[in-house]
């Protein structure tokens, strides 16, 4: 039997009682460099210690393994401590010094509005100047980012600080707030980038099948950000629009992307599962109804493609950025006719959102990404 048949045998094992023995099998590989395992055993040993999972990513960076500690560090800062510390930027600098461009762009998004952030940004440009394009991030003038090094207690002080955002518009008969600069435009952008290439078209529920099927009403194409379209900044995503809800990560359901080319929409519709038939019923098994809705703005279109509320009489189109959140029922549980929306026809240019349905419990999601990490 070769590695990766070993390895995937041992991966399979790992969630029953053989358990043990896979992760002598995960341990072993891991030893003969085989990178997939190596990060497997460290995802399975952060269930039972993620201290000890932090020490061996580490080590494992110190002999050699690009990408390790950028790993350690996300799983502490988003599934274990949830801050950031010097020690942290250290590694994340390391891995940064390797030419790890992902180590790199969660540097220059940690050090925006900081004397750091041309330091990190002329790196992108020498190493990875295509990258910098497309991010539509402006190039450092000759010698100046050379005048700040990074300063890891600034950077460490600025993430974890527990910024305040007030809304900028306020409708309290659906709970409604509209925050600005929630997102930077380079997570924009990123996220726009990353997503483009594996959006699929939109669909809506179909109740006689419990799967999904095209339909007019929704014309626009989606991804759900699941598996291995996780990475560093949607989990930073996440963690901002469960701060602004002021409720656990864990009761989400996965991000959705949306893009609207022109003439595409979705047309007037809930948010909240309406009806009683026994696919609504399914729906409802896992975490319940959905209680809020989150709308990130990623890119504007030119002309058209605002958020109406149409029984509100209505129309909101923030900049870049921003997160519009609202109720989608009350404390009876009872649906919020007044949060009837719509995404308007795009008249000219692409409009993106991403948004993020919250659900009264912990769902399925939430409980395999955030829940079972924190044994």
């Amino acid at each position: 039997m070769n590695q990766d048949q070993l390895f995937n045998n041992a991966l399979q094992a790992l969630q029953g009682e053989s358990r043990p023995k896979a992760m002598v099998t995960l341990r072993q590989l891991a030893e003969q460099r085989h990178v997939p395992a190596t990060f497997a055993y460290a995802d399975a040993l952060f269930q039972d210690s993620p201290s000890d999972a932090f020490l061996y990513l580490a080590d494992k960076f110190k002999a050699g393994l690009i990408g390790a500690a950028f790993r350690a560090v996300l799983s502490k800062v988003f599934f274990a401590e949830q801050h950031l510390d010097e020690d942290d930027l250290a590694l994340l600098d390391a891995e940064c010094e390797k030419q790890n461009i992902e180590a790199l762009l969660v540097l220059i998004m940690i050090s925006e509005d900081t004397p750091c952030y041309d330091y990190y940004v002329q790196k992108l440009w020498l190493w990875s100047p295509d990258t910098a394009r497309q991010l539509t991030l402006m190039q450092p003038v000759a010698n100046q980012s050379e005048t700040h090094r990074p300063d890891f207690s600034l950077l460490a002080n600025k993430y974890n600080e527990n910024s305040i955002l007030k809304p900028t518009l306020v409708s309290k008969d659906i709970g409604m707030a509209l925050y600005q600069n929630v997102l930077s435009p380079m997570m924009c952008r990123h996220f726009v980038l990353k997503f483009n290439p594996h959006m699929q078209p939109s669909l809506i529920y179909d109740p006689k099948t419990g799967g999904g099927k095209p339909n007019s009403v929704r014309t626009s194409t989606y991804l759900q950000v699941n598996g291995m379209h996780i990475d560093w900044f949607s989990l930073e995503a996440e963690k901002r629009l469960a701060a602004l809800a002021g409720l656990p990560a864990s009761r989400g359901e996965p991000l959705s992307v949306l893009k609207y080319e022109p003439n595409q929409q979705y047309k007037p519709h809930y948010d909240a599962f309406v009806g009683e038939d026994e696919a609504v019923k399914a729906m409802l098994e896992d975490g319940g109804q959905r209680v809020k809705t989150q709308i990130c703005y990623l890119q504007s279109a030119h002309e058209g493609g605002e958020t109406a509320f149409t029984r509100k009489g209505m129309t909101v189109n923030p900049p870049v950025g921003s997160v519009l959140m609202f109720d989608n029922v009350d404390d009876d549980n009872n649906v919020l006719t007044a949060s009837y929306h719509a995404g308007l026809p795009v008249e000219h240019g692409i409009k993106w959102i991403m948004t993020k349905w919250i659900r009264a419990e912990t769902t399925r999601y939430g409980q395999s990404i955030y829940t079972l990490k924190r044994k």
